[in-house]
């Protein structure tokens, strides 16, 4: 004999079958050096779906929202966003912004060819979404001074710490950077070269690497 189904039942599985489903619900950085732009993308399966965000965004989320769609909006400190149905589906996705100056290690290695001449090292970048603004200061570990060259400017740190003279200001942090043990310095760090370079001279040696950490400033 077959039994009927309550009618409450029925009613909470006809509900449960007709709650609209969140399809995609992303937030793109995760992780921000600074107050900067995020890509909120979502996906439901029907108009009325609620977009917020626990700290102040610009421009505001849609709310309610269309059934999917994509904004840019910016963020200054570290953001939870959110995204519902009423009594159905909820995922929530949080953006990092940190405070602190943000700062890179950048790594070089380097070959002398002849005793006589200064290593030449590989070459390093940073990026805008790294480090938007501009240097506020430089760090080697080299056991000798270091030259660090960075969108045409020339800073020459000491060795084993920071500049000398300071850093210059305005210069953005941004771009590809290389370094040059100069002079004597140089020369000193490739006595082990011995003579002359190349396939017939021999005499090439790689040098100790060497760290570079980068701090920037958060915008212009």
């Amino acid at each position: 004999m077959r039994h009927a189904q309550h009618p409450s039942a029925v009613s909470l599985l006809f509900l449960a079958a007709c709650d609209p489903l969140i399809r995609k619900f992303d937030v793109t950085p995760a992780d921000l050096p600074c107050a900067g732009n995020v890509t909120v993308t979502w996906q439901g399966d029907a108009a009325g779906g609620h977009l917020v965000a626990d700290k102040p965004v610009s421009p505001p989320l849609p709310d309610p929202a269309p059934d999917q769609g994509s904004q840019v909006v910016t963020v200054q400190q570290t953001t939870t966003f959110g995204y519902f149905y009423p009594g159905a589906g909820h995922r929530e996705k949080t953006v990092v912004v940190h405070t602190n100056a943000p700062a890179k290690s950048l790594h070089f290695t380097g070959q002398c060819l002849s005793g006589s001449n200064t290593p030449a090292f590989t070459t390093a970048s940073i990026s805008a979404a790294e480090i938007p603004g501009f240097i506020t200061n430089l760090q080697t570990d080299a056991d000798w001074p270091v030259h660090v060259f960075i969108n045409g400017q020339e800073i020459p740190l000491q060795a084993g710490g920071g500049p000398i003279g300071g850093v210059p200001g305005g210069v953005p942090a941004a771009g590809t950077y290389t370094i040059q043990v100069p002079g004597l310095a140089g020369q000193l760090v490739c006595k082990e070269a011995g003579g002359g370079g190349g396939p017939s001279g021999g005499g090439t040696v790689d040098v100790p690497p060497v760290n570079v950490i980068v701090t920037g400033s958060c915008g212009g």
